[in-house]
């Protein structure tokens, strides 16, 4: 199996609870946001493809007739319109994914934030410090003296761990879009 291909499989269960037909039955965070009714997580040798467990038999055909496992490309305009005629999408979520290798070393000046200087959230990062131990660890990029990008545990799983990269709009890049999320009102 493709190295790419098993990575993707390991981000899947790192972001989503998942039962053994292999559906999505939450967010792996202990929120109570609503969990994607459709993920797809594309790699070079195929995708990973994962519906939320209230997808019936019928609808999951529908939408597997529009993407094919072993390819990369996805009309992804097609697969919307299709999607939509059969639940209503609040949200789209795409975005990249890394893989830092076994043995990366880089050094930076980022600093690590613990219980001695959480403060240093306050301002711009608040949020954090309600999870703050489940998002362990967390580095912060500082300018003059103020957090402004923020890389924490997003979700853990016992294979692998999700970072989350939160960075002040005014300084913020974007990237590639690797995978996607739909999002919308579960039957």
């Amino acid at each position: 199996m493709n190295i790419d291909y098993k990575l993707m499989e390991i981000q899947t269960e790192v972001l989503f609870n998942i039962d053994n037909p292999k559906k999505i039955t939450g967010l792996n965070e202990p929120t109570e946001k609503a969990a994607p009714f459709l993920f797809i997580g594309r790699t070079k040798t195929g995708n990973i493809i994962r519906f939320n467990k209230s997808f019936s038999e019928f609808e999951k055909s529908r939408i597997l007739k529009l993407v094919d496992h072993r390819i990369n490309n996805l009309d992804l305009g097609k697969l919307i319109i299709n999607v939509s005629k059969l639940r209503q999408i609040n949200s789209i979520w795409i975005g990249p994914a890394y893989v830092f290798p076994e043995g990366f070393n880089m050094t930076s000046n980022a600093t690590k934030i613990t219980n001695d200087n959480k403060d240093l959230l306050l301002k711009e990062f608040q949020h954090l410090i309600d999870d703050f131990e489940w998002r362990q660890p967390i580095y912060a990029i500082m300018q003059d003296g103020k957090a402004v990008s923020v890389c924490s545990s997003g979700r853990k799983s016992l294979k692998g761990a999700e970072a989350s990269v939160e960075t002040m709009a005014r300084i913020r890049v974007t990237g590639m879009p690797l995978d996607v999320w739909l999002l919308g009102q579960q039957k």
